[in-house]
């Protein structure tokens, strides 16, 4: 990145103009001497992208003989390392269990570490050990350390990257015809660790897939004798003394091998249970094996039945239709596939064909079909979905030899499949990847050597922070993945429900009341018309739309008769829990007073619909709680923790009124169901009791004060900036506008800005507010992005209001301020 200045040529960096005004050619003849990088990359083609399974850290590797990784929310590089060879493909260990989630500590919870391995041109494969963890590195600027240390590097983040072990090819290469330089028909074209860890399998250009047992065992671990037989063998497979003495463990242990296929084998997965593994090659042919013999298996009917833990081979029944009519190793053939990990909402068929509607709708769109998605697929999509799918589907992604980047519905069979192409890459896309949360997708581009990440975007999905994150003294979480996901789903789908008509008004709500001959209280609606005139620093939409979530709160806590009706539980599409990255981790929420420090455990929900999504914002929502702590501390707004189902038998303190919120002392709650029960011949009721200190690790915890969830439906991981200055523009543009009603500019129903002058106006606020934010994002004052402190969260509106009255008082001398009070 250069940097140029065209007002003083005697000046360093001065760049003249063309005629015609335009710059001047030749960059690097005017620069300022001294560059800044601006982002570190391949110099040579990339060929394969691998996400972190538990960390938003990917590992790209390339030709140039490098391995680099990134991170994904600060979208620059944190590690290299020099892979000794060129590379072709990449993966991470991990171990995937269904009970206690992913595990990517390869040397066990005691010993932080990542190991990923990587397939090189030549067929052979390398295992590599990080001293810190992917969680370490991707948390290393959340560290008080890093501006104090003048020696941190930025691009160090996972510490010494060693060479573990280094496998050649088992079997003697095609002898080099000197004078030709031909490309290796060996290469290892993908290489992958089976769901339960135990297994490594490689797909190489020579029509195999050999099967290895992962196993780290260190020569010390092992006889001198032994240790000179095995560096024996790499010396005559071809290994120089300098590869050999580079490592410390034994290399891995072939133990299977699938020959059958004719060609080269491109890719390949896993079973859920790492019972068999389906491998694509370029002859188009799909087959069947065991694990671990390699011995091939021809039983379709059996293999019909199996779930595959990734969804990479680009021949299946369930990617049938990404194909288009005519296409099959052509020009615009498809390199790459993935399965999104969790289901998203479905697809609305507005325009039916392969175009259709956008989801969520945009303001003022107005759709020329049915806007409501229907899920037809209820029942066994096809032989090998097993158990009968919820309510929506996965997606898959695509990359071609066009440079497109496809979203298709998974699975994608039939006449005709929808998709949505995006275009960026300049060749071929050898390789895509969704991240390990489905928030991402990765897309290395082949020979144009660049690496898009794109950001996949789900409609009706929420964030939740400060989950339970003790641990027994095997390293697991007292409370795991598999029943987290129980107590997440009933909180949010059925234990605190509320009718949205009894948010509406006040004079609604008292008419409905009224006729139903119930008594009002009509100092809540005085005293809550007073509460909203003092929260001067949020937009009047921002405001009304906070009456509406505190209202709605009021609802849900009312006592109900047995003639009430029972509302109907929220649909959950999926439930997504990580075990680490929530950012904000160890400060106070929502103070030091009333609650503890929150956890870097976290977790996605995705809802059915839109209502269902903003109803349980608006009933657990911390955002309100961080703009305006006044009105929580005036019992206005209302934080719930997380809550587990009990029998009645085990509610060990009375239950309280819904209508009564203790801050201290969450109650019990008792849900109503529409079950009835046999013997008595009355409803069943479901009890939920809240989850305290004993799930909790000590240093999370604050003299018995509960500990609420911080619920959001913006990223539990990064601060998008763009959301915050859209939001805060709203409110330049209603301050300006009461300015310009107040001096008799403009009057009532005005649509403001109208004149160039207005509009003149309003652009320079609008530089001003943006410079505002990007402030705030590097401020380390009360509130601000950057604020050491763990008394508080960070809140853009009230750093706003702070950063308003030191402008009054003279007090601030920042470029947004001087532009301000111009």
């Amino acid at each position: 990145v250069y940097s140029y200045q065209t007002f003083r040529e005697s000046q360093a960096g001065y760049r003249p103009r063309e005629p015609g005004g335009r710059m001047g050619r030749c960059p690097w003849k005017w620069a300022v001497s001294g560059k800044k990088i601006c982002m570190r990359g391949h110099i040579s083609n990339v060929h394969g992208v691998a996400p972190c399974p538990a960390e938003r850290v990917f590992l790209s590797v390339s030709t140039d003989c490098t391995a680099r990784l990134y991170d994904m929310n600060d979208h620059v590089m944190i590690d290299s390392v020099h892979v000794l060879k060129p590379a072709r493909s990449a993966t991470w260990w991990c171990k995937r269990d269904i009970v206690e989630g992913v595990s990517a500590e390869v040397l066990g919870s005691k010993t932080p570490g990542s190991a990923f391995a990587v397939g090189h041109e030549d067929g052979s494969f390398s295992i590599w050990l990080t001293a810190k963890s992917a969680a370490m590195a991707a948390a290393q600027d959340d560290d008080e350390q890093v501006d104090s240390n003048p020696f941190f590097n930025p691009e160090d983040a996972f510490g010494v990257i060693s060479l573990c072990c280094l496998n050649p090819l088992p079997r003697k290469s095609a002898p080099m015809v000197p004078g030709i330089v031909r490309v290796p028909s060996e290469q290892a074209l993908q290489v992958k660790y089976s769901p339960n860890g135990k297994y490594f399998a490689v797909a190489l250009g020579d029509n195999c897939i050999d099967v290895y047992k992962h196993a780290l065992v260190a020569f010390e671990e092992r006889s001198l004798k032994e240790e000179h037989i095995e560096k024996a063998k790499q010396k005559a497979l071809g290994f120089s003394d300098e590869e050999i003495e580079m490592q410390p463990f034994f290399p891995y242990r072939r133990i299977g091998c699938c020959n059958d296929h004719s060609s080269a084998v491109k890719h390949f997965d896993f079973d859920n249970f790492s019972a068999f593994i389906r491998s694509v090659s370029e002859s188009n042919e799909l087959l069947f094996c065991y694990v671990p013999s390699g011995r091939q298996n021809q039983s379709l009917t059996e293999m019909a039945t199996k779930t595959w833990s990734t969804e990479h081979c680009i021949l299946s029944w369930t990617v049938k239709s990404i194909w288009g009519l005519g296409v099959g190793g052509g020009s615009n053939s498809i390199n790459s596939v993935d399965r999104s990990f969790y289901k998203v909402p479905p697809w609305a068929s507005a325009f039916g064909g392969n175009e259709p509607a956008p989801c969520p709708c945009p303001p003022g769109y107005i759709s020329k079909g049915s806007f409501e998605p229907v899920d037809v697929f209820q029942t066994n999509n096809f032989p090998g979905e097993g158990m009968s799918s919820s309510w929506g589907h996965h997606v898959c992604v695509t990359g071609d030899d066009c440079g497109k980047v496809k979203l298709f519905r998974w699975p994608a069979f039939g006449f005709k499949q929808a998709y949505r192409a995006y275009v960026g890459h300049g060749a071929h896309v050898s390789e895509v990847r969704f991240s390990h949360d489905n928030d991402f997708v990765i897309s290395a581009g082949g020979n144009d050597m660049a690496i898009f990440q794109w950001r996949h975007r789900v409609p009706n999905k929420i964030y939740v922070k400060n989950l339970p994150n003790k641990k027994d003294e095997f390293g697991k979480f007292t409370i795991s993945d598999f029943d987290l996901r129980e107590h997440l789903i009933g909180t949010f789908s059925s234990v605190l429900k509320a009718a949205r008509w009894k948010a509406e008004p006040f004079n609604r709500l008292r008419a409905d009341r009224r006729s139903a001959g119930r008594s009002i209280v009509p100092s809540f609606d005085t005293q809550l018309r007073d509460a909203l005139m003092r929260e001067t620093h949020v937009s009047q939409a921002d405001l009304k739309r906070l009456e509406f979530d505190i209202r709605l709160q009021r609802a849900s806590r009312e006592e109900f008769s047995e003639d009430d009706e029972i509302l109907p539980d929220r649909d959950i599409v999926s439930c997504a829990i990580f075990p680490s990255g929530a950012q904000e981790a160890f400060k106070y929420f929502p103070s030091v007073q009333n609650g503890c420090r929150m956890t870097e455990r976290w977790a996605s929900i995705t809802f059915r619909t839109q209502e269902e999504c903003d109803d349980a914002i608006s009933l657990f929502g911390g955002r309100n709680v961080i703009q305006h702590p006044e009105l929580y501390r005036g019992d206005f707004l209302a934080l719930y923790p997380l809550y587990r189902r009990v029998s009645e038998q085990d509610t060990d303190f009375d239950r309280a009124p819904k209508s009564f919120v203790d801050q201290h002392m969450p109650p019990a709650i008792e849900v109503r169901t529409n079950l009835v029960d046999p013997v008595h011949a009355t409803k069943v009721s479901t009890f939920w009791v809240p989850i305290g200190d004993e799930h909790y690790e000590e240093k999370n915890c604050n003299r018995g004060n509960p500990h609420f969830m911080f619920v959001s439906d913006h990223d539990a991981l990064f601060v998008d900036l763009s959301w915050i200055y859209s939001e805060a523009m709203q409110k330049v543009k209603e301050e300006m506008q009461e300015k310009a009603r107040q001096a008799g500019i403009t009057e009532d129903g005005y649509q403001y800005p109208y004149t160039f002058e207005e509009v003149l106006q309003f652009s320079q606020e609008s530089d001003a507010e943006w410079n505002r934010v990007e402030e705030w994002s590097n401020s380390d004052e009360r509130y601000g992005r950057t604020y050491p402190g763990d008394e508080c969260l960070p809140s853009y509106a009230l750093w706003r209001q702070a950063w308003h009255q030191k402008a009054r008082s003279g007090k601030s001398g920042s470029l947004a301020g001087s532009k301000l009070l111009r």
